[in-house]
């Protein structure tokens, strides 16, 4: 069902309240009781989807799980441009300035990255024995 606006014929009151699209019937008043009658009214520009795209490339890169700091929770929970704002200052990101290219990551000696996939390896296999 639809959210329409009402106002009193009282008291003047503005309410918002679902009803079915071809109920013209007056409701009740929530703050004097008197009838109310549905007004015409502009909603604002939908925009849920436009920044679908973005908000769905930043959340897949958030991290998620234990290394999930509370931050990272807060803005794949709520992800608004605001929760990205601070999402990117407590990360020490920032966006590129007009005509700026984006770095190129560092170079890894073969020795390097050797280390780092026998380490990923150890991990990925490692056995636990609790008690």
């Amino acid at each position: 069902m639809p959210l329409y606006d009402h106002q009193c014929a009282d008291c003047g009151h503005i309410f918002e309240s679902l009803a079915k699209m071809d109920d013209t019937s007056p409701l009740e008043c929530p703050e004097c009781g008197g009838k109310a009658r549905r007004i015409i009214s502009v909603s604002g520009t939908n925009c849920a989807n436009e920044d679908a795209e973005w908000i769905r490339s930043v959340t897949e890169v958030v991290p998620k799980g234990e290394d999930a700091t509370p931050i990272d929770r807060e803005f794949v929970r709520n992800p608004t441009r605001t929760n990205y704002r601070r999402w990117m200052r407590a990360r020490g990101l920032r966006h590129l300035e007009p005509g700026e290219k984006p770095s190129r990551p560092k170079r890894m000696s073969n020795e390097e990255i050797s280390r780092k996939l026998w380490e990923r390896r150890q991990k990925r296999n490692r056995i636990y024995i609790g008690g």
